[in-house]
């Protein structure tokens, strides 16, 4: 038993880091008391390539995992995990949020980069308060990108 434990160390830590089925398998050795300890052995010492992301979800570690998605580039990540966050964090989803769109349209595109612009919107409008702050963007971008006829065509469809 106690080599399987090692074993289960080793790929957890080096061989498979980040493996959500390993972690799981290594957390049914332990008293739920004691887990937490070793869970934060786990975060310590995982290689900074590992998806620790996906562990956070697994413990319900929800603060934790917010963030890191702020703290990460792109909406790729908050798009991931927008499903268990939306709930508790709608300010700081929407923050982070307007900021990458506002980055986006700042830079001349085609229509189809203004179409992924007004679907970004539409999803922040589902959130509370999403539909007052894609308000606020929107006037704001008619004002400022008004002689782009492509982005205010697409924008008319929000």
């Amino acid at each position: 038993m106690e080599d399987y434990e090692n074993e289960l160390w080793l790929l957890m830590l080096q061989y498979k880091a980040g493996d959500v089925a390993i972690y799981k398998e290594l957390k049914t050795l332990y008293m739920e008391e004691e887990w937490s300890g070793k869970r934060e052995k786990i975060f310590d010492k995982m290689p900074p390539y590992a998806a620790v992301d996906r562990l956070y979800k697994e413990d319900q570690l929800y603060d934790r995992l917010l963030k890191l998605v702020l703290d990460s580039n792109g909406l790729y990540k908050l798009m991931e995990y927008e499903g268990c966050l939306k709930k508790l964090y709608p300010e700081e989803l929407l923050t982070k949020y307007e900021t990458a769109v506002n980055n986006m349209a700042a830079h001349t595109s085609d229509r189809k980069h203004y179409r992924e612009l007004v679907a970004i919107l539409k999803r922040m409008q589902k959130y509370t308060g999403g539909k007052k702050r894609v308000d606020e963007i929107v006037s704001s971008w008619k004002f400022q990108y008004r002689n782009r006829p492509a982005m205010m065509d697409e924008l008319k469809k929000i």
